[in-house]
C-alpha cells in the first residue's frame, strides 16, 4: 500500500499514521480513502453545478 502515499496529500499520510496505531486491514484503509474521495468529488460537483446553474 506504499503507492497510496504517492498518489495523496498529507491527508492520506495522516491517515496512514492513524493505521499504524491502531492496526486496520487495508481493505478497510482503502475502504476510508475511497469514501473520502468520493465524497471530496461529489462535493466539488455539487459546489460547481450550483456555481454554474443559471440564477433566475
Amino acid at each position: 500500500s506504499s503507492t497510496l502515499l504517492t498518489l495523496s496529500g498529507s491527508d492520506l499520510r495522516d491517515d496512514k499514521e492513524r493505521v499504524m496505531e491502531e492496526p486496520v486491514s487495508d481493505v478497510e484503509f482503502l475502504r476510508l480513502q475511497n469514501d473520502k474521495i468520493s465524497f471530496a468529488l461529489v462535493h466539488s460537483l455539487h459546489a460547481h453545478m450550483s456555481y454554474v446553474k443559471p440564477s433566475f
